[in-house]
């Protein structure tokens, strides 16, 4: 089954993800243990600024949809403001 790299916003207090539809990037190849890979992944920023945690996933496709197979445990936490007219990371 294919596996994705993924990621999820999480709203500041709740940590609850705040979208579903971000980016997924498929993994091409199998990537051995103690291997290192390069992946790049598209992030876009919430709608609105605020702060926000940013936590990053890995998806399989089971019986025609996408689940979580792995979280992250480190959160990162991210102020986002409007400069502008363009989102910007602080």
């Amino acid at each position: 089954n294919q596996i994705y790299l993924s990621y999820q916003w999480l709203d500041f207090i709740y940590k609850q993800p705040i979208d579903w539809n971000s980016e997924k990037v498929k993994l091409s190849k199998n990537i051995n243990s103690n291997a290192e890979d390069e992946i790049f992944l598209n992030i876009k920023s919430p709608e609105k600024e605020g702060r926000y945690f940013l936590k990053l996933c890995l998806l399989q496709k089971i019986d025609n949809k996408l689940k979580i197979i792995y979280e992250s445990n480190n959160e990162v936490l991210f102020d986002t403001r409007i400069s502008f007219g363009k989102k910007k990371f602080y």
